[in-house]
């Protein structure tokens, strides 16, 4: 099972998330994927776990959250977490937060779009692999 959780931060205020992928049930497989986009002065904060029950033997699992911060103002913090409560499992995570990448925004204005279109594009991009 695949879920996919996008998060839309765009006051100047405290968001606070929270995502548990819980796994009860032998030779389970699941993956969360996380995105998020800050930006006005947004404080947001995001906590993803995998709960592997005891009885979740051979359960294969795997937490992916990724963070764009728009602006300056805005910031982000990420805490992804295991509970893993059985041996014979894989479980992993991955978390990152970036800004806008110049470069890519340097490239799309070159090519005749403006900084508001190129950081739209950047966004979409950025919310398509989730």
């Amino acid at each position: 099972m695949t879920t996919t959780k996008i998060i839309r931060a765009d006051h100047p205020k405290k968001y606070s998330k929270s995502f548990t992928l819980l796994h009860s049930v032998p030779d389970s497989t699941g993956r969360l994927n996380i995105r998020a986009i800050a930006q006005n002065g947004a404080d947001l904060h995001i906590t993803g776990s995998i709960h592997i029950l005891p009885q979740a033997k051979n359960t294969n699992s795997f937490l992916d959250i990724r963070v764009l911060v728009l602006d300056e103002k805005s910031r982000a913090d990420v805490r992804p977490q295991l509970e893993i409560e059985t041996n014979d499992v894989r479980a992993s995570h991955a978390a990152t937060i970036s800004p806008l990448d110049p470069e890519q925004l340097f490239y799309l204005q070159s090519r005749g779009l403006n900084y508001v279109q190129a950081q739209k594009l950047i966004v979409k991009g950025f919310l398509s692999h989730a």
